[in-house]
């Protein structure tokens, strides 16, 4: 029984990140209409930068997932700039052209 239930702990564990990324796609494809690619490697390199700051940097868990936080959202901050307004700034100005 106790199997049992360490197995199904650790199911719902690893299951939840990817549900919540699940989530995040449908909810960004249903509002805006794009496959929002930039959303798997931010869930990716997020991850990445954890395990860089604790191994490389050493720094403590409770010290590097802050850390990590101010970068995920520093990553999202320049796609969205670099990627998504100009992106939506073309397609502005192709729709507000005359035909």
């Amino acid at each position: 029984m106790t199997l049992l239930l360490q197995l199904f702990i650790n199911g719902l564990v690893q299951g939840m990140p990817l549900a919540c990324l699940a989530v995040g796609f449908g909810l960004v494809y249903r509002s805006l209409r794009i496959f929002h690619l930039a959303m798997g490697a931010q869930f990716i390199l997020t991850g990445y930068i954890l395990y860089a700051l604790m191994n490389w940097f050493n720094m403590g868990l409770m010290s590097a997932i802050p850390l990590t936080i101010i970068l995920a959202v520093a990553f999202g901050a320049a796609i969205e700039k670099g990627v998504y307004l100009p992106f939506f700034k073309a397609l502005l100005q192709f729709h507000q052209q005359p035909q």
